[in-house]
């Protein structure tokens, strides 16, 4: 490329010289004819240029224009009033002016051939980078100044869009300066300036009217074999956001809360000799990226936290590979976000079909990093897989619950390991997220309920339209309430579709107390539920039952069955006409302590009752069960039988009315005492 160029500014240089040297030594008519033949003979056609005698120091050209055709490039050149300023000795010793004018300058390049066949011509050869100081390189300008007033230059590729470039240039002996505005299929885009200095300093400025968007300066030098750009940037990231937004009808989010301006800096080597294919350029750059940043993005419906994010990532090109690290951390209004490092590398295949990441995300409140690998085609079609190894589940757990608040405070998970892995893929307008995670050996606690043995396994589904589904299955060694219950494996589908949410799950059993309770299938909206279901107790074991009052003196022998139909809404959980009892025979045995029997020497109703059940052998046991949301529970219960020591085994029935609240039974596990005080308040008897 820069052989090119020194060929162009060598040619200019002839070409104007030719033009005073022409115009000083022979007549105006007959140098107009030599010059003439001179550029048809240089490949140049329509050639025509008016000029005027030269005086002892300028030269005057009112109109020159002429037309260059190589290949598939068709260029005009049009220049009016070009005046050239000289000093005749030093154009006859050094070939050069003192200052060259005009204007106005107009260059039209237009290609006849499509954009692909274009780039497939370019592939075909290189940019030879001559190793030539720009020093050395500015001394090739055939002028000490050289001055365009108004330059128009419009590049046009077909049918394509037509991009003009309208501005002024200003090239001198310490360096170029030019600046102008682009248009795009005559629509005005953006202002823009350009310099660059002997020295090889560089500044480029990209602006809209006086709202600034892209500020760039840096060096540009030759060491050894390659030119090295080292520069640092200013990205206006507010405005320029809303200028690609509102130019290229593009939705980018203005609510990233990037820091404004954007800085960073960068380095770029160039060897040589550099290919124009893209595989082959792309393998020969080398440079590295650094920037140091903040974030204060604006709170989302799902992630309502205002977040100060700060970044510092160092990026490094080596052969067509990306890679680098990136530190990253947060905080929020209301505390602390965990810090997080992202590490990972950024490949580019040479057929540029898709664009690879490989890298890991570390969280200082996980054991173990995320593991990523992201892959994004040339068909706009992204997909991102990410893996979470196994760990240990609690401090995972304490992490959410920062930021979804629906977790109860008083759910506690004691231990567990947790693993999950997932995908995203992304297409035009449409994006699709699974996930899969494990929770097994774990341990929940809430309050006095202690859950263990916890195995859990999960699948999600996220679409683009906020429609998500889960599906899975729970495994619980034993649920300990103040007695222990053994469940089967449940199945479930948690679907939320058109802002309604729905919960399928499977039949199960629960063991307790010697029996088994029978819950079927459930179809329910978790968050409203609304639910009527018939459960089934079957073979439960009055003997364990009643070993629970032993230190009250309560015993028994006997199988009781049932049935109990359950209410569950917003209000909770409701049991009306419930049913529970047995016509098999069993026993009860009720020994009272002495404050209970010094009671009964009072109260004949309790008394009798006491005798009676000091070896009930009953023929019937049935209770209707009440049980309301505040956990208030109603027995009435009717005992058939008799006791062979109590009045000669005279048959017995007894009726009994019990009420109490079964948290508070559960917390204490003193059921007995408050038996005995519901005896003695609601005893009925019918001998």
């Amino acid at each position: 490329m820069f052989k090119k160029l020194v060929w162009v500014l060598l040619f200019l240089s002839v070409l104007l010289v030719t033009f005073v040297l022409s115009a000083y030594m022979l007549s105006p008519h007959i140098s107009r004819f030599l010059l003439v033949q001179w550029l048809e003979q240089q490949g140049f056609e329509s050639v025509d240029f008016q000029m005027q005698p030269p005086t002892d120091n300028r030269l005057v050209i009112n109109q020159l224009s002429l037309s260059h055709a190589e290949g598939q490039r068709h260029t005009l050149i049009n220049i009016e009033s070009l005046v050239l300023y000289y000093s005749l000795p030093e154009l006859l010793t050094r070939y050069r002016l003192e200052k060259i004018s005009t204007d106005q300058a107009n260059v039209t390049i237009l290609i006849d051939s499509s954009l692909p066949e274009r780039i497939e011509t370019l592939q075909k050869s290189t940019i030879d980078l001559h190793p030539q100081q720009l020093s050395e390189l500015f001394a090739y300008i055939p002028a000490h100044q050289v001055n365009v007033k108004v330059f128009n230059l419009r590049y046009q590729t077909d049918d394509a869009t037509e991009i003009t470039l309208e501005g002024q240039l200003n090239l001198d002996d310490s360096g170029f300066q030019s600046s102008g505005t682009l248009f795009l299929d005559q629509e005005y885009l953006t202002h823009l300036s350009l310099s660059l200095a002997r020295s090889g300093q560089l500044f480029f400025n990209l602006h809209e009217h006086d709202q600034p968007l892209i500020k760039m300066s840096g060096e540009l030098s030759y060491l050894e074999d390659h030119w090295r750009l080292s520069s640092g940037h200013q990205v206006f990231t507010q405005s320029f956001t809303d200028w690609l937004n509102r130019q290229f009808s593009l939705s980018i989010s203005s609510e990233l809360g990037l820091q404004d301006p954007l800085s960073f800096t960068s380095r770029l080597t160039l060897p040589g000799e550099l290919p124009l294919d893209p595989g082959l350029l792309l393998d020969s750059l080398n440079g590295d990226l650094t920037l140091g940043t903040r974030m204060q993005p604006a709170p989302m419906d799902s992630f309502a936290y205002h977040m100060d994010l700060r970044v510092i990532a160092q990026l490094s090109l080596y052969q067509r590979n990306i890679s680098g690290q990136v530190q990253a951390a947060a905080t929020e209004r209301d505390g602390l976000i965990p810090g997080f490092q992202l590490n990972g590398q950024l490949s580019l295949p040479k057929d540029f079909d898709q664009i690879t990441f490989e890298g890991t995300v570390d969280v200082d409140a996980l054991e173990q990093g995320i593991k990523l690998s992201a892959t994004h085609t040339t068909q706009d079609i992204t997909q991102l897989n990410w893996t979470l190894p196994t760990q240990s589940a609690p401090p995972i757990v304490n992490l959410i619950r920062q930021y979804v608040t629906q977790i109860p405070s008083t759910i506690m998970l004691e231990s567990g390991q947790f693993s999950a892995s997932g995908t995203v893929n992304m297409g035009a307008n449409q994006w699709r997220a699974n996930s899969r995670s494990k929770l097994y050996d774990a341990t929940l606690v809430q309050g006095n309920i202690r859950i263990e043995g916890v195995d859990w396994q999960n699948q999600a589904t996220l679409n683009e339209t906020g429609n998500w589904q889960s599906h899975g299955d729970v495994s619980v060694e034993q649920v300990n309430v103040g007695l222990p219950i053994n469940l089967t494996p449940i199945d479930y589908q948690l679907q939320h579709q058109s802002n309604q949410l729905n919960l399928n799950t499977s039949s199960f059993t629960a063991s307790l107390l010697g029996g088994t309770v029978y819950v079927p299938r459930l179809n329910f909206n978790p968050v409203e539920p609304d639910l009527l279901l018939l459960v089934s107790l079957r073979s439960f074991d009055l003997g364990a039952i009643l070993a629970l009052y032993a230190d009250r003196g309560l015993y028994g022998e006997g199988q009781i069955d049932g049935q109990l139909p359950i209410q569950f809404n917003a209000e909770g959980l409701r049991i009306d006409s419930g049913n529970v009892g047995t016509v098999m025979p069993g026993v009860i045995r009720f020994q009272p302590d002495d404050d209970l029997k010094n009671m009964a020497e009072s109260n004949l109703g309790l008394r009798i009752a006491l005798e009676a059940l000091t070896d009930l052998r009953y023929d019937l046991l049935d209770l209707d069960v009440q049980y309301h949301p505040n956990g208030d529970l109603i027995l009435v219960s009717r005992m058939q039988g008799n006791n062979p020591d109590w009045q000669q085994g005279r048959p017995i029935d007894l009726t009994v009315t019990i009420e109490d609240n079964i948290p508070k039974l559960l917390r204490a596990l003193q059921i007995t005492g408050r038996i005995t005080d519901a005896l003695d308040r609601h005893f009925q008897q019918s001998p």
